[in-house]
């Protein structure tokens, strides 16, 4: 596994620990050539990062600073290895949190990120839940994208309150879903990604 493009590009990734599903490689290109100038300058949130392969694809590609966020400690170690290969220490935290539970510290701490980026695992509930939970919180930005990765049978919610559906690209049986803020929609925060403490290690709930 590699980073695809930009800044890293073609450096090697450490892969994931047991039971961890890595976007592939096609996906990540897919993805983020059509993010290609808007991500420079943002600020990133990767959720369920397994090997932080999203978070850092983004960085590659001139995202500002990104948190990657996983509840696995072996998946946590291949994270930070990863960012520290690709030299993106300083653009980056890799926080041990459960999704929801980091969502949950950045409202409190008042965070808002540009692009959230989340591939839960396939064949649960949990990429409907997330969205729901970004539609509460309201921590993307005025012109942020949340982008969630799921099987292309299984669609997320559709538009919610806060949270317009901006449509789906699919690559093989995979699919990103992407939502934008409503217009009018406004986030709770004000705080930048980079000045965030990590949150307290919980168990998922």
């Amino acid at each position: 596994m590699r980073v695809v493009s930009g800044e890293a590009g073609g450096r090697r990734l450490r892969g994931g620990a047991a039971g961890v599903r890595p976007t592939s490689e096609r996906g990540r290109t897919a993805l983020f050539d059509s993010l290609a100038g808007w991500i420079e300058g943002r600020t990133v949130l990767d959720l369920y990062a397994g090997t932080g392969a999203l978070g850092i694809e983004a960085l590659s590609r001139g995202a500002r600073y990104a948190v990657l966020v996983d509840s696995d400690p072996a998946a946590v170690h291949i994270i930070r290895y990863n960012v520290a290969q690709c030299r993106f220490v300083d653009r980056a935290a890799v926080w041990r949190s459960a999704a929801q539970a980091a969502l949950d510290h950045i409202v409190v701490c008042r965070g808002v990120f540009d692009l959230i980026v989340a591939d839960p695992p396939y064949d649960t509930q949990a990429a409907a839940e997330l969205v729901e939970t970004t539609d509460r919180n309201r921590i993307l930005s005025a012109t942020g994208l949340l982008v969630v990765e799921h099987r292309k049978s299984d669609m997320p919610a559709p538009s919610l309150a806060t949270l317009a559906y901006a449509g789906v690209k699919t690559v093989g049986d995979t699919a990103f879903s992407r939502y934008r803020p409503a217009p009018g929609s406004v986030a709770f925060g004000d705080a930048d990604p980079a000045g965030l403490p990590p949150p307290r290690w919980r168990r998922n709930r």
